[in-house]
């Protein structure tokens, strides 16, 4: 099975599985796309975790230390 992109940081990390983790930024995925919402897992809004991704390397600062960076393959696509 072919991985889908991360929500909030893009990576190739998501199998598909019920609340599967993106190892890359942790965000537990849900299946919430609104950038408004609360993610229950999560705690916070996609939105306020891609602005941590984008500060810090994770969807959380509570979660630096189980993040990591993304393999070659899942990295995201270039547009």
């Amino acid at each position: 099975m072919s991985a889908s992109p991360c929500p909030v940081c893009g990576c190739l990390t998501l199998r598909g599985g019920p609340f599967d983790v993106c190892r890359v930024c942790f965000w537990e995925d849900d299946g919430v796309r609104a950038a408004d919402v609360v993610s229950v897992p999560n705690r916070i809004t996609l939105a306020e975790a891609r602005a941590n991704y984008a500060a810090y390397g994770a969807c959380d600062r509570r979660v630096l230390h189980l993040v990591r960076p993304p393999l070659p393959e899942e990295r995201a696509p270039a547009h």
